[in-house]
């Protein structure tokens, strides 16, 4: 659906491009009308340069609230999550390097495990949080 330079998708509902816009998880939307899952879009949105992911996010963002007149607004909530540490083994993780933009996707490679190069701790989190949601109730 990335393409460095916009967004394309065919078919896709409103709640999946929210979940990409806003980096959300189901759990923390709530509200949704219940076309959110059941009508289906087809999207092209080309920006007039290459962007990073946060720009990229922003522009799906405007363009949700331009074509179906969401309005959105964040709120703290407490809920039961998991915490990552560090294994007595020590830290296997490579420092990200500022200067690569190049962001690729996050891509499982077996049973419990992803290949992920250049990927923000952030993204990291909202992935793993994705895929717990599919077995337990909370967030990472």
């Amino acid at each position: 659906m990335y393409k460095r330079q916009g967004y394309w998708a065919r078919g896709i509902n409103v709640r999946t491009l929210v979940f990409i816009a806003f980096s959300v998880t189901d759990r923390q939307l709530s509200g949704a009308p219940a076309w959110f899952n059941t009508e289906r879009y087809d999207i092209d949105a080309k920006a007039g340069k290459p962007g990073t992911v946060d720009e990229l996010h922003r522009m799906l963002q405007s363009l949700l609230a331009d074509r179906f007149q969401m309005k959105f607004h964040r709120e703290i909530r407490q809920l039961p999550v998991y915490t990552l540490t560090i294994d007595k083994g020590g830290l296997k993780l490579v420092e990200h390097d500022e200067n690569d933009k190049n962001y690729n996707p996050i891509q499982p490679t077996g049973r419990g495990t992803v290949t992920a190069n250049n990927v923000a701790m952030f993204s990291l989190c909202l992935m793993l949080s994705t895929n717990c949601l599919l077995y337990t109730s909370r967030c990472v």
